[in-house]
């Protein structure tokens, strides 16, 4: 069963050295601009380390330049970070769902972590059925689950649809993960503006 976790209530700030968890999907609740710094900063903690990444990219909002200041901003070399990220960026539901159920397919021991930023974008689109775009989300949910089972750590982003429907897919993804984290506009603008000391994260 989902345990819901608002930010507010449980931690001051979200940790990105220490997100995604084993074993465990986590969802983050909230439009790109106020998750993005936070998955960046994420994936720059773990590709450091030299955990090979898998980034599936549902919003087209992910910014590999950012990354790579980041990156040199803390000392490390973009080229050789960018080089642990497996990227990929599915321009429908149909090509993003083939393309999370093949990537543990493939090798099983490729990834250290898995995320998959902007998970519903592609599902909002009315030209899909809607009954459609829930078999495929719930195929998707299915299949992390069973991921994640085998140890996998696993980090969703998603925000509400931009003209209102089919937000019910949003709780169709809360009801799946381990955890989603909705925190207020204010939390994710603290995460965004603190400098991070990556230094002590090693």
């Amino acid at each position: 069963m989902s345990v819901p976790i608002t930010l507010t209530k449980s931690l001051a700030h979200p940790d990105p050295a220490h997100i995604p968890l084993s074993q465990k999907i986590i969802a983050l609740c909230g439009d790109s601009k106020s998750t993005h710094s936070l998955i960046l900063q994420s994936l720059c903690i773990r590709a450091a380390r030299g955990e090979h990444l898998a980034l599936v990219i549902g919003d087209n909002h992910f910014d590999a330049y950012r990354l790579a200041r980041l990156a040199r901003a803390h000392g490390f070399d973009p080229a050789a970070l960018l080089s642990c990220i497996e990227l990929s960026r599915p321009l429908t539901c149909y090509q993003l769902q083939h393309r999370v159920l093949s990537l543990y397919a493939q090798n099983q021991d490729a990834y250290d972590a898995l995320y998959v930023i902007g998970l519903l974008e592609t599902f909002y689109d009315e030209d899909v059925k809607e009954s459609e775009a829930i078999r495929l989300l719930i195929q998707i949910l299915t299949h992390l689950k069973i991921v994640a089972a085998d140890g996998l750590p696993i980090l969703l982003s998603m925000a509400l649809p931009k003209l209102g429907g089919r937000a019910h897919l949003m709780e169709l993804v809360k009801h799946a993960v381990h955890a989603y984290w909705q925190p207020s506009p204010i939390v994710f603008d603290q995460v965004n503006a603190q400098q991070l000391a990556f230094t002590e994260m090693f």
